[in-house]
C-alpha cells in the first residue's frame, strides 16, 4: 500500500508558477527596451516603440517608469493619431511631480503654437524658478 501511495504522488503534477525574474535581469531588460525604443522613435517608428515600451512598463522601477512614460509621450507625438495621448501622459507626469522640468518643458512645447513658444519658454523658466525656491 505504501508503494501505491508513493507512486500516485510521484505521478501527480502540481501547478508551477513561474519565478519572478531577478531584479538585475529585469533592470537589464528595461534598459535594453529603452535603448531600442529611443532608436525606434528617432527613426519615426512609433508603433514599434510603443509596443516595446508597453512590454516593460510594469517591470520597471519608478525612475525607469518615468523615463518609459516620457519616451512613450515622444513616441505618441510621432503619430498624429496619438498626439492627445502624449499631452495627457505629460499632464499626468507634471501632476505627479510639478518639479519634473523635462515633462513640463515637453508639455509646454506640445501645447504651444510656434509663434508663442518664446513667451512660453519665459513662462516655463519663471515657473521653474518659482517651484525650486
Amino acid at each position: 500500500m505504501a508503494t501505491s501511495v508513493h507512486s500516485s504522488l510521484a505521478t501527480r503534477t502540481l501547478p508551477v508558477s513561474p519565478l519572478p525574474p531577478d531584479t538585475a535581469v529585469r533592470r537589464a531588460r528595461v534598459e535594453d527596451a529603452l535603448r531600442t525604443a529611443e532608436d525606434l522613435v528617432l527613426r519615426q517608428q512609433a508603433e514599434e516603440a510603443v509596443s516595446v515600451l508597453h512590454e516593460v512598463l510594469t517591470q520597471a522601477d519608478e525612475p525607469r517608469r518615468r523615463r518609459i512614460r516620457l519616451l512613450l509621450a515622444r513616441a505618441y507625438v510621432v503619430d498624429a493619431r496619438w498626439r492627445r495621448n502624449a499631452v495627457a501622459l505629460l499632464r499626468e507626469l507634471v501632476e505627479q511631480n510639478p518639479n519634473d522640468a523635462e515633462a513640463l518643458a515637453a508639455l509646454v512645447a506640445k501645447q504651444t503654437p510656434s509663434r508663442t513658444k518664446r513667451a512660453a519658454r519665459r513662462s516655463l523658466m519663471s515657473r521653474l524658478f518659482l517651484v525650486t525656491r
